[in-house]
């Protein structure tokens, strides 16, 4: 596989990594979940320690934080449906 692939494939896992932590929110709340966090880390480490781009470890953190954040948005929303109707009084 070349280079490429490989990136694109490390960057998918990242997100699905944060997908995977989004599950720790309520509605769910499976906290275990928040262990796939540490998978983009121990990634990010390997990336620095073969001296390879720092732009490249920054994107993973970043794609993993894309992930988590754009997962965890449902839990918002559940908020505002569960407290039914403060915001309308």
């Amino acid at each position: 596989m070349n280079k490429q692939g490989k990136s694109a494939r490390l960057y998918i896992a990242a997100m699905l990594s944060g997908l995977i932590a989004s599950l720790a929110l309520p509605p769910i709340g499976l906290w275990i979940a928040l262990l796939a966090l540490s998978l983009p880390l121990i990634a990010a480490i390997n990336i620095a320690q073969e001296n390879l781009s720092f732009i490249r470890s920054a994107l993973l953190g970043w794609m993993t934080g894309a992930g988590w954040f754009v997962f965890s948005l449902s839990w918002i929303s559940n908020a505002l449906i569960t407290s039914g109707g403060a915001h309308l009084a």
